[in-house]
């Protein structure tokens, strides 16, 4: 099963590329195979989108609108042996213990950090006029550096700026072709 996680400090594009993402098909189905889990899934692009986005100007989406106790859910639908391949990202299951999980069911896993300059991420912060504290995305920088430094991840982890719509074309590029998708 492939499955790609998505992480990066607030900021740094996560959501914005989850939405390009989805505008590649029409076709997506909200589900809901667990009682705290959404998922969202495209038989064009024979994929599987954790979480839930939503076309209103929230800028949080994706896992960080399920609930903070939706991870053992997350589990059991990994546990299934779900067929399509999956794409994920935020905050609620971007974390060593979840990431330990796929590794018990995925042999095609995938961690891609995206990054910007410090001013990129200020700026985005003030542009979508986000109220995060500095405590909150200190925390977040802190949980980056502890998945993207443990040494039995390193083989799993590729980094990529994210800063302008040229870098967002070539991320995109890279997650298209991980999961074979041709549009």
């Amino acid at each position: 099963m492939k499955i790609m996680a998505i992480g990066g400090e607030p900021a740094t594009g996560k959501t914005t590329l989850m939405f390009e993402i989805i505008k590649a098909a029409d076709d997506w189905q909200l589900l809901k195979p667990e009682k705290l889990l959404d998922i969202m899934y495209s038989k064009t692009l024979n994929l599987t989108i954790l979480g839930k986005y939503e076309t209103n100007n929230n800028p949080f989406q994706g896992t960080d609108r399920l609930s903070m106790a939706v991870q053992p859910d997350a589990v059991k639908f990994l546990q299934k042996n779900f067929n399509s391949p999956i794409l994920f990202e935020g905050d609620r299951l971007f974390n060593s213990k979840f990431i330990d999980e796929i590794l018990k069911v995925s042999e095609d896993f995938k961690i891609l950090i995206l990054k910007a300059p410090q001013n990129v991420i200020d700026q985005r912060h003030v542009d979508r006029n986000d109220d995060q504290s500095d405590q909150f995305k200190n925390g977040r920088k802190t949980k980056i550096a502890n998945i993207t430094s443990s040494l039995e991840l390193l083989d799993y982890i590729e980094f990529m700026n994210n800063s302008n719509k040229e870098e967002q074309k070539k991320v995109l590029s890279y997650v298209k072709k991980h999961f074979d998708i041709k549009i």
